[in-house]
């Protein structure tokens, strides 16, 4: 049978729980107790911070660490706290703004990737990008975003720049689809030297504000090419393949 090692490496008391009854108990600092509990029904061993070994669903006590973060908070049922997700929205799901780029096509050299081509001078290009926000939102994420492009043109950058742009709303039942974005956020990708048919990934923003942002609901984004932003000097079309989104989520348990 296991044996889980229970030890108090801070400088004040800890409370415990033994695995079988989960009644509490004290360990003064630099105490130690070891609890034999059966194979089953148990789950396997997590290992934390300071030799402790906690084993099963039980509560834990303030401080204690594994792989580095404070555990004591977290909320059964669930994943735990916030993590980070990533999703990529390609540019064949992206719908003409005001001012469209061209339409989505096949980029090829051996391998091929679809693109969307943004202008570099006249106006500033744009789509619209629907996004199914998740169900498990994390209610303090914060929503950023890379451009994922292709150098698609012969005359290839030489120490140049674009800049993209992104706005977005969040639409929820019985909200009109004309609700107005919040404010712009740029990101920047200068001093370019590539070939044609490098791809390139931008920055990650900062935050980008969602009007009325909620989990569960939808967001069209509007994605643009600031052709007149002062760090946009590259003066080529450059193919979009689409943009990556971070947000946080709390997963759910599973069924």
């Amino acid at each position: 049978m296991p044996t889980i090692h229970y030890e108090n490496t801070t400088e004040l008391p800890q409370v415990y729980h033994e695995p079988q009854t989960g009644l509490p108990f004290t360990l003064m600092p630099t105490q130690s107790r070891d609890i034999v509990v059966p194979d089953e029904p148990y789950f396997p061993f997590l290992l934390a911070d300071g030799g402790q070994e906690l084993k099963g669903d039980l509560p834990v006590a303030a401080g204690v660490k594994i792989d580095g973060k404070d555990v004591s908070s977290l909320e059964g049922g669930g994943g735990g706290g916030p993590i980070l997700d990533y999703q990529f929205l390609p540019c064949d799901w992206f719908i003409d703004g005001p001012t469209p780029p061209d339409a989505a096509e096949d980029l090829s050299s051996t391998n091929k990737i679809r693109v969307s081509k943004f202008q570099g001078g006249l106006n500033d290009q744009d789509v619209l990008i629907p996004w199914q926000v998740p169900k498990d939102l994390s209610p303090t994420t914060q929503i950023k975003f890379r451009v994922i492009f292709f150098i698609t043109e012969l005359t290839a950058p030489n120490n140049e720049g674009v800049v993209f742009g992104l706005t977005g709303v969040s639409l929820g039942d019985g909200d009109a689809l004309s609700s107005a974005h919040g404010a712009a956020v740029v990101v920047a990708t200068t001093g370019m030297s590539h070939a044609q048919n490098d791809r390139v990934a931008s920055a990650w923003s900062d935050p980008v504000t969602v009007a009325d942002l909620a989990a569960g609901e939808t967001v069209v984004f509007r994605l643009y090419r600031d052709h007149d932003h002062v760090s946009d000097t590259y003066v080529q079309k450059v193919g979009v393949a689409g943009i990556e989104i971070q947000c946080s989520r709390v997963l759910e348990a599973g069924i």
